[in-house]
């Protein structure tokens, strides 16, 4: 996969819910990484922890998943709307560098699911 794109501008995204059980994850470790595609706001003080668009580090996973929040709206390589390729804001961070993708970089994609087989039966 290529990036194609800073910025696709999508309005969409994927919601990750704590309550989700994802091989043993907690929340902050699947929401490190990715971009926001709505603020997140404390449920109890109202705060915003993160705006629409700003990259979910480690700090603000952490302040997510103490505040008590359950559902985060991130951006997410499944609702890019770019027609080739994917935009840099909705592939995240690249875990291998630790830093934001640039325009160009090819990109390994994986988007594992427990009921998806990708080897014929």
């Amino acid at each position: 996969m290529i990036i194609n794109e800073i910025d696709c501008e999508t309005q969409e995204g994927i919601w990750i819910h704590k309550a989700d059980d994802v091989a043993g994850q907690s929340l902050s470790s699947r929401l490190y990484s990715r971009y926001a595609a709505a603020p997140v706001f404390d449920p109890t003080t109202g705060e915003m922890l993160c705006d629409r668009n700003e990259i979910i580090d480690h700090e603000r996973a952490r302040k997510i998943a103490v505040a008590g929040v359950t559902d985060v709206k991130v951006r997410s390589a499944m609702t890019c709307e770019l027609t080739h390729g994917i935009c840099a804001m909705c592939y995240g961070i690249d875990l291998g560098r630790g830093a934001t993708v640039e325009m160009g970089q090819q990109s390994v994609l994986s988007l594992p699911s427990p009921s998806v087989s990708l080897v014929p039966s």
